[in-house]
């Protein structure tokens, strides 16, 4: 079952680039079966939706079929002969190609290209080689990535030049200009697939039906947003050329030659030239999506002019209200439709799947399931040093600074001792950063322990002793005899010690009164 709505037609004509994207997807019901889709880029890179059929298998036959329609719908001639579609190589797309559009460009999604390369040739830095050399936008740039990729690993440069995979499908280096396209991912049709997740496991025409509706409600709510949005370049757009603005003001420096063109030097040395009377530059950036690149906004600078003038015009918000003034129109239920004459139309057979019937997909490594969903991790680059430029740390935990472990090497020097006999001493060489700072820090801890100690030492000897004063010892003098030495005396309790200190000082006093009556 085919379906192509007029509105999604007429919308695909009236501004969207001449670049299709397809895929496949597994249908969820216990009747089976595939859903094909075809999806185009809209003014703001956004996905609009072509067509989409249901059908049994995902075989050459079926693709030949969905493209034959597609191509009748869309009026594609000439054998494909300036279209552009994407895709992930699904089961029979291919030779489907060959025969329905042999002269169209064919580009393969670089993202499972790179899942089937990393699973040859793991790791983070084999995978920032590889994204390198899809993403070169001239054969210099893409003949040094494959260099880099060569010395890294010799069986990844052999698998990456296979036959099979021309680099005409995935590297940017070897795609067409004029199409202001330069995408490498069919994340188009991946987004809408996962889009209509619940409705692919619903019956057939509730799944169609569903899948109507919200293509009729996202239109109108696209529509919306951009009516409300002030400017004549998408948002999208002009948050690259934002980010283009800013580069050229910190990385580019433009000469002109007299004319509409201009040598402009990158900070890093290249130069590249830019002809704005033409719209290119040798980056070749601005050739293959239509968006000023930084050499070009540079030139633009200097020349006085508004680089969102010189924008592809199909990046205009004119064009994409063109597109979504193409709306999809309301329909009763199915209770109000008419009978046809022809014969009813019987499900489709059922055949019972082995085992627990599959709800979710299998996931990839590189996939991330955030909130129930499963979604792509970001791309990831290995970490590069910016003291010493090595891949692999940090300028954090870079060492470059400190000495070579062959610079530390001992030597032994001979030494007689008193008897006579010699030894041998070793002298190490200078000691690193890490021995220097537990050095200081044990000189530290010795002075600190030692100041410590005398500090307690003063406090000590200055300290007054608690309890009653020293009595004072008699001279000899005035001592008139000397007492024999007498045993010590028991000890007593606390009561019996504290009458006789009371009694002593009672007869003490009246002695002294009895000597003052005397001398009177």
């Amino acid at each position: 079952m085919y379906i192509c709505l007029g509105a999604l037609k007429n919308g695909f004509k009236a501004g969207c680039r001449s670049l299709i994207g397809l895929d496949g997807a597994h249908l969820k019901t216990c009747f089976g079966g595939q859903l094909l889709t075809a999806v185009g880029i809209d003014a703001n890179n956004t996905s609009w939706v072509v067509a989409y059929a249901m059908v049994e298998l995902e075989n050459k036959d079926a693709w030949i079929w969905f493209l034959e329609l597609l191509c009748k719908d869309l009026s594609i001639h000439n054998n494909g002969s300036g279209w552009i579609f994407i895709s992930d190589k699904q089961k029979g797309l291919i030779p489907a190609f060959d025969e329905v559009v042999p002269s169209a460009s064919i580009r393969f999604c670089a993202r499972h290209l790179w899942t089937n390369f990393t699973k040859k040739f793991p790791g983070l830095v084999m995978k920032d080689a590889m994204w390198k050399c899809a993403k070169a936008t001239t054969l210099p740039y893409y003949e040094i990535a494959m260099e880099e990729m060569k010395e890294l690993n010799k069986d990844a440069y052999d698998w990456l030049t296979d036959p099979e995979r021309p680099p005409k499908h995935w590297c940017r280096a070897f795609f067409p200009a004029g199409h202001n396209c330069d995408m490498l991912i069919n994340n188009a049709c991946e987004s809408f697939n996962s889009w209509i997740l619940r409705a692919r496991s619903k019956p057939p025409i509730t799944m169609l039906e569903e899948i109507r509706v919200k293509l009729m409600s996202r239109i109108r709510v696209r529509r919306e947003k951009m009516r409300a949005y002030h400017g004549n370049t998408c948002p999208k757009i002009m948050k690259v050329i934002q980010k283009n603005k800013v580069k050229a003001a910190e990385q580019c420096t433009a000469t002109f030659s007299g004319e509409l063109k201009a040598e402009v030097e990158n900070i890093s040395g290249t130069k590249n030239v830019v002809d704005v009377g033409l719209r290119t530059c040798t980056c070749r950036i601005w050739d293959l999506n239509g968006i000023p690149c930084k050499h070009a906004i540079s030139t633009l600078f200097g020349l006085r002019l508004e680089p969102d003038d010189y924008v592809s015009p199909c990046y205009l918000k004119e064009t994409y209200m063109r597109i979504y003034d193409n709306c999809i129109q309301p329909t009763n239920s199915m209770d109000l439709w008419g009978r046809g004459d022809g014969p009813n139309i019987l499900p489709p057979a059922y055949t019972r799947q082995p085992g627990r019937p599959k709800t979710k997909r299998t996931k990839q490594a590189f996939e991330n399931v955030i909130n129930g969903t499963a979604k792509a991790g970001r791309e990831q680059r290995s970490v590069k040093c910016g003291n010493c430029g090595q891949i692999g740390h940090n300028k954090v935990t870079c060492k470059s600074h400190l000495p070579s472990k062959k610079t530390t090497t001992t030597t032994k020097k001979k030494t007689t001792n008193a008897e006579g006999s010699q030894q041998q001493k070793e002298k190490r060489g200078p000691l690193t950063p890490n021995e220097l700072r537990k050095k200081v820090e044990e000189r530290l801890a010795y002075q600190r322990n030692k100041m410590a100690a005398l500090r307690a030492e003063r406090l000590g000897a200055n300290r007054p002793r608690r309890g009653r004063p020293p009595t004072r010892q008699p001279t000899a003098s005035a001592s008139t005899a000397t007492m024999p030495p007498t045993a010590p005396a028991p000890t007593t309790s606390r009561a019996s010690s504290d009458n006789a200190a009371t009694s002593t000082r009672s007869s003490k006093r009246v002695r002294q009164n009895s000597s003052r009556g005397n001398d009177k």
